[in-house]
């Protein structure tokens, strides 16, 4: 499917349209509007009857901006912003410009580092150091994957080998190096939820002391 065809098909979706609703507006039979978001490149004025009617512009159709306006186009060139996150945040000033939406989502890219916490949580995985990879390489028995980056060490004591067991050949209680077989992505995204609790509170502190309205 070309990048037209998903988009006419997109568009028509979002206005809850049938597609020989559109095919009525346009003027052509539903066999012919079928064929376009099936693939079916269309002729100029047809391309820009279809812009008309959704009030898009024709490089939008085509894929060749990622908004659907030169405004939105200029904006997300700018910022990157998608069409969508665009609309949302122009229906919420339109709606009311002391909403809420707008306040978060100021507040949101003005701390950097709860906007880094988010991204972590949803772009990022955790791998193996090269230390902990090479343990496993040479003597380690490890069945989960990816490992943690990192080991956890005894707060008091620092031990310069791995083991498996917790207690010597004599019988008595050893502290060394822990390797984390059971870290994987999941239990990194908790961590980091833990993480986003203690930083969201200490900015909900931080705008409870702020008025934007008077």
């Amino acid at each position: 499917m070309s990048e037209f065809s998903h988009r006419i098909k997109k568009l028509r979706l979002k206005d809850n349209k049938k597609q020989s609703d559109i095919a009525d507006i346009l003027g052509v039979s539903v066999q012919s509007y079928c064929a376009y978001e099936a693939g079916r490149e269309p002729k100029y004025d047809l391309l820009c009857q279809i812009a008309k009617h959704y009030n898009v512009t024709i490089d939008y159709l085509l894929g060749l901006d990622d908004g659907a306006t030169k405004v939105h186009a200029s904006i997300n060139e700018r910022t990157g912003l998608s069409e969508e996150a665009i609309k949302t945040l122009e229906y919420c000033l339109a709606k009311d410009k002391k909403n809420s939406i707008t306040l978060a989502v100021n507040a949101l890219l003005e701390d950097r580092y709860l906007l880094g916490l988010i991204s972590y949580y949803l772009y990022y995985l955790v791998e193996p150091s090269k230390m902990l990879q090479n343990y496993i390489n040479n003597a380690g028995d490890v069945n989960s994957s990816p490992m943690a980056p990192y080991t956890s060490k005894y707060k008091y004591y620092k031990y310069e080998y791995m083991s498996d067991t917790l207690w010597n050949s004599e019988g008595w209680p050893k502290d060394p190096s822990i390797k984390f077989n059971a870290f994987d992505n999941k239990k990194y995204r908790q961590l980091i939820l833990l993480d986003f609790q203690e930083a969201l509170a200490e900015l909900a502190k931080k705008e409870d002391g702020k008025e934007y309205f008077k």
